[in-house]
């Protein structure tokens, strides 16, 4: 009977052993997978290409996609742009990253296009008030920065001078020839139409008479003006903050 005590006694000390034999295993793989997995996201976070990488990317995407999206393009249809260059350059990627593939994109890469983007525009900016003032003069348009707010943009679209100065524009190339006007050729016709209210060296009947036809050409055209006038603020992209 003693004999059996002890025996049992000798096995329940085996199975306590192996036991804690046990949660140690368990607890020193749960520990090595923690370190595997921190190693592996370590690695993965490496083999993500630099900023330099994705804004070179970003700059394609937008040289072909904006003039197409416009330069307000929508988020999603840009992103399935840029998402189609990756694809073509580096095949399986985004599949590969699974899930991941939106933070790494929302988190690194669309700021980097917002960015080209936004500098875009700023070019394009550049680029419309370069051909305005080089049509029209800053002797008939309002001063206005590239870098204007929103509200001096309304106020300079507003202005009677910027909507005199399109009216004539509108009046002679679309209303009346439709042929191209280069901006040597508008310097002659600038002050021609822009001064005959203030021409002293006109004849009062003539100057009446012309002013008069005018100004009469313009209410009967004036829808189609104004749509024509909507048109090319649209072209000219005035651009928002």
């Amino acid at each position: 009977m003693e004999g059996l005590k002890n025996c049992l006694t000798q096995n329940k000390e085996i199975f306590q052993v192996i036991y804690d034999v046990k949660n140690e295993q368990k607890e020193f793989y749960k520990k090595t997978r923690e370190q595997l997995n921190e190693l592996l996201e370590k690695v993965d976070q490496l083999m993500i290409p630099e900023n330099s990488y994705w804004k070179n990317l970003a700059s394609k995407t937008c040289k072909i996609q904006l003039p197409i999206l416009g330069i307000y393009p929508d988020g999603i249809a840009f992103q399935k742009a840029f998402e189609a260059m990756l694809e073509q350059e580096k095949p399986g990627y985004i599949e590969k990253h699974g899930p991941q593939w939106m933070h790494i994109y929302e988190g690194r890469i669309k700021p980097l296009c917002n960015d080209i983007i936004k500098s875009r525009r700023c070019d394009k900016a550049k680029d419309i008030r370069a051909a305005m003032f080089d049509i029209f003069g800053e002797d008939w348009l309002v001063h206005i920065n590239t870098t204007a707010s929103a509200d001096d943009i309304c106020s300079f679209k507003q202005s009677r001078k910027t909507k005199k100065a399109f009216e004539c524009y509108i009046y002679l190339d679309c209303l009346s020839n439709s042929k191209e006007i280069t901006a040597n050729t508008t310097k002659q016709i600038r002050l021609m139409e822009l001064c005959k209210e203030n021409d002293s060296d006109t004849s009062s009947n003539n100057s009446g008479d012309s002013e008069s036809n005018y100004d009469q050409e313009l209410e009967d055209n004036q829808e189609l003006g104004d749509n024509q006038e909507l048109e090319d603020n649209q072209e000219l992209g005035i651009i928002k903050n």
